[in-house]
């Protein structure tokens, strides 16, 4: 099989005549003179020399490293080990403990600014933890905003039944009420 280069780069007349290889970033052009043939090959994602023309490959080659299925890590939020595994709610760097333990204070970020990011009775706002979900009828309640609530609309849906309280002030509201 011959190949044949355009003469250089610059000669191409557009930006988009120019890719980049996904596994060694070298600049190649998408028209190629190949058995004397003129191929255009804009949809190509690697170089002629990661992925040799007609060659097939099916798998991506720029994630053909060392698997870290199984191997131990640390996490580099609370520095316990771990073993890494992909499908078990964990990323690279964090257990799935920390993993949850984000996405949980990510959803309570959201959901306290939905309701409007201050107690509705003082209108403390200082600290996010402090920040409770009273349900004004509990008998209502389908499940607790910190649990695993699922879609944003469900959880929305839920928050319509709520209002933002501190701690101090839910403290208060329910001790009104056992009194």
């Amino acid at each position: 099989m011959r190949i044949i280069y355009p003469s250089s780069l610059n000669s191409l007349k557009f930006e988009a005549d120019i890719l980049n290889c996904r596994k060694c970033t070298t600049k190649i052009p998408t028209r190629f003179i190949i058995d004397e043939i003129e191929r255009n090959l804009r949809n190509r994602k690697y170089c002629l020399s990661c992925s040799p023309f007609k060659a097939n490959n099916r798998r991506k080659l720029e994630k053909c490293v060392p698997t870290l299925e199984g191997t131990k890590r640390n996490c580099s939020s609370c520095l316990k080990e771990f073993v890494f595994h992909r499908h078990k709610a964990m990323t690279r760097d964090l257990c799935s403990a920390c993993v949850s333990k984000q996405r949980r204070r990510t959803i309570k970020i959201k959901a306290v600014e939905y309701k409007g990011g201050k107690c509705q009775n003082c209108g403390y706002s200082q600290c996010i933890s402090a920040m409770d979900f009273h349900h004004l009828d509990p008998k209502e309640k389908d499940f607790a905003i910190s649990g695993n609530a699922g879609k944003w609309e469900n959880i929305k849906r839920e928050l319509d039944k709520c209002i933002l309280l501190c701690k101090n002030c839910h403290a208060e509201h329910h001790y009104q009420k056992a009194a």
